[in-house]
C-alpha cells in the first residue's frame, strides 16, 4: 500500500467494517480527488475491508446482508477480470453508497 495514502485507505476499510456506507463514498471521493487510483482503493482499502469482515463473518461476530455479499464478489470478479466502465475509462473511476448495512 502507499504510504501516501495509507491513512485514507485505512479510514475506508473501517468505515466499511462499520457499515457506514454514506462516509465511504465520502472517503472514497476524499482519495479520488488526492490521487489515488481507484484500483488501489479498491484493493488496499475496500477488499482489505471486506476480507476482515469476511473473517468476522466466519466467526459469527457480525451479520453480512445478501446484497453486500453480491457486491463483494462482483468487486472481487471486477478487480481481477475489470469491468466495461474501468476499462473504458482509462483508470478513472468512482463509488458511491447509501445506508449503513452491517448489523452486529
Amino acid at each position: 500500500m502507499s504510504d501516501n495514502y495509507s491513512e485514507i485507505f485505512s479510514e475506508i476499510s473501517e468505515l466499511l467494517q462499520k457499515g457506514k456506507a454514506r462516509d465511504i463514498a465520502a472517503s472514497v471521493q476524499k482519495a479520488l480527488d488526492a490521487g489515488a487510483a481507484p484500483a488501489d482503493i479498491l484493493q488496499n482499502a475496500l477488499m482489505a475491508g471486506m476480507n476482515i469482515i469476511g473473517e468476522k463473518f466466519k466467526k459469527n461476530e457480525v451479520f453480512v446482508p445478501e446484497g453486500l455479499v453480491a457486491f463483494s464478489r462482483r468487486a472481487s470478479y471486477e478487480q481481477s477480470h475489470g469491468s466495461p466502465k474501468t476499462r473504458s475509462r482509462k483508470g478513472r473511476g468512482s463509488a458511491c453508497g447509501s445506508g449503513d448495512y452491517l448489523h452486529r
